[in-house]
């Protein structure tokens, strides 16, 4: 959870349900509402463009996950500077954890015009290095397979 987001009231206990209804759950992510920090220059807000409806969000913010299955997927990659949380989706995907999504707002995201999304373009090297990192685990996962049936 970033500094300037914030968990809603029962963010923890809505996630906590998902385990409890769906016990073959290993990660729950919620939604995420986006808002203008309060008090912020008209004239900045104004040239800010964000959604504030509720959406469906797979921000570290949101995501509450089991020791053992972040253990299995493995840790984020902070040599990234933006596009870790894809990346390490992809790697969660690839490790078989059971992901599972509320529709609940979990965090708010505050808007206040230093969000490092707005102010500083994405690298986009980043997002190459992490698609790659993807293709290149599935790959590897794909020649594996034929030789594993074989010897099966």
């Amino acid at each position: 959870l970033d500094a300037d987001d914030v968990w809603t009231e029962g963010s923890l206990a809505t996630r906590f349900a998902v385990f409890d209804n769906h016990p073959s759950t290993e990660c729950v992510f919620g939604a995420l509402q986006q808002f203008l920090e309060p008090g912020i220059d008209p004239l900045l807000a104004a040239r800010l463009e964000f959604d504030e409806a509720p959406s469906a969000a797979r921000f570290a913010g949101t995501m509450l996950i089991r020791r053992e299955s972040l253990l299995r997927a493995g840790a984020f990659d902070v040599s990234l500077r933006v596009g870790e949380m894809m990346e390490w989706l992809a790697r969660a995907e690839a490790a078989g954890v059971v992901v599972r999504s509320t529709p609940e707002v979990v965090m708010r995201r505050r808007i206040h015009g230093a969000n490092t999304m707005l102010t500083q373009r994405p690298s986009q090297a980043d997002y190459l290095r992490a698609l790659k990192s993807a293709m290149d685990r599935r790959r590897a996962a794909a020649a594996v397979a034929p030789a594993a049936r074989e010897v099966g």
